[in-house]
């Protein structure tokens, strides 16, 4: 379904409810193909597109991607308190790392269902959604261990099932003047998720961790969604930045594994060739810096420094 644009730099999530009041009062399913660099149940403003990077990882240059592509059964429903969305299909998953010391290549398939909520207020009030999600995922993933001194890569299965919920908060930028196309938009996100993870294969130690994480991020795009044009050329683009926290506790470990703790942190500048919020292929380019581990994309702890070309669908 082509949801009906508001006017500009009004939020994607009041699109999303005015145009379904507008064209149906029932439900409506498709099938609709994803391509991103992540995972998000909740409807946000804008996300990221899947990325290709070259990277500067403590020092030295590598190759980084991250993408996820879906095909999701999507079902569109209208309530008196609000939209609701309910998805399922199946999927793919890489994240990839070619750093020789810290190397990262987690692939696989997955499948998931999840669910939404956008509240039905005002087209200019604030706006909130809640996003939950079940992910089935199964692939494999690099492992290392030391032998006569050298550190050997290795293949291992991967199979992770995750569940849990997130909120999104987009606050009210007030009645929008239309002749002004450009202004703030700014959107905050919390997320939390329980988590299972087994490992099986190769020389290292095979088991099952099981936790939680939680996290938090803020995004902007200080001059709206509307593209501005750069100075002496015919090029537009929107302007965005991002800053992010995530933190997983493993709460139960078997069959060798142990428990550990992980953080992740990570700032962005992002700009989009388009509006972030289009429907369709939206290219663009960032400078991204993270530092910390991630369990559930196979990343060791490292500083990762990357300039990303991008694509969201």
């Amino acid at each position: 379904m082509k949801y009906i644009k508001p006017e500009a730099a009004t939020s994607a999530l009041v699109a999303l409810v005015v145009s379904v009041v507008a064209t149906a009062a029932h439900a409506q399913s498709q099938w609709t193909p994803s391509l991103k660099a992540a995972d998000s149940p909740a409807a946000k403003p804008w996300e990221d597109g899947a990325t290709l990077a070259v990277s500067s990882v403590d020092g030295q240059t590598v190759a980084v991607a991250d993408a996820v592509f879906k095909l999701e059964r999507v079902t569109d429903t209208m309530s008196a308190n609000g939209f609701v969305r309910q998805t399922w299909g199946p999927g793919l998953y890489l994240s990839r790392n070619s750093d020789p010391a810290k190397r990262t290549n987690d692939r696989g398939v997955k499948f998931s269902y999840g669910g939404l909520w956008v509240d039905n207020g005002p087209a200019s009030g604030a706006r909130t959604s809640w996003g939950w999600a079940v992910d089935l995922k199964a692939g494999k993933k690099l492992s290392s261990e030391t032998v006569a001194g050298q550190k050997v890569w290795f293949d291992r299965d991967s199979t992770r099932l995750t569940g849990g919920g997130q909120f999104v908060y987009a606050p009210s930028l007030g009645r929008l003047d239309p002749n002004n196309l450009n202004r703030l938009n700014h959107f905050y996100t919390a997320s939390t998720r329980l988590y299972v993870d087994r490992a099986s294969g190769g020389s290292a130690v095979s088991g099952r961790v099981s936790g939680v994480e939680v996290g938090l991020r803020a995004d902007v795009a200080p001059f709206g969604l509307e593209p501005l044009a750069l100075l002496g050329s015919n090029l537009a683009v929107v302007p965005t930045a991002g800053v992010w926290a995530q933190y997983q506790n493993d709460l139960s470990a078997s069959g060798g594994r142990a428990k550990d703790e992980r953080q992740l942190f990570g700032v962005k500048l992002g700009f989009s060739f388009s509006r972030p919020d289009s429907e369709g292929v939206v290219p663009g380019i960032s400078l991204e810096r993270t530092v910390g581990s991630d369990l559930l994309t196979g990343r060791s702890p490292s500083g990762v420094t990357k300039l990303v070309l991008s694509l969201k669908y």
